[in-house]
């Protein structure tokens, strides 16, 4: 169920990101994931959970890298009309 959550909040977040006219590199779809898992992680204390802290802060680097995935595929596509 949170995944399948999670799944429809990343399409959301990559629309909302075209939308703003935001683009992804190559670099960041290896970056951004580990900062949002270090963020999540080191500097809200997610350690603090154990095992169950460290798999939540892996789940939601997931769902940052899927939502860049979704912009990267949506911003190689063309555009169309104009």
């Amino acid at each position: 169920e949170f995944r399948a959550k999670q799944a429809a909040y990343a399409r959301l977040e990559a629309e909302r990101r075209l939308a703003e006219g935001r683009r992804v590199r190559p670099h960041n779809l290896l970056l951004q994931p580990w900062r949002e898992f270090y963020r999540r992680y080191v500097m809200l204390a997610g350690w603090r959970d154990g095992g169950v802290g460290m798999a939540a802060c892996g789940l939601m680097a997931w769902y940052e890298l899927r939502a860049l995935v979704e912009v990267w595929r949506r911003g190689q596509q063309p555009q169309l009309g104009g």
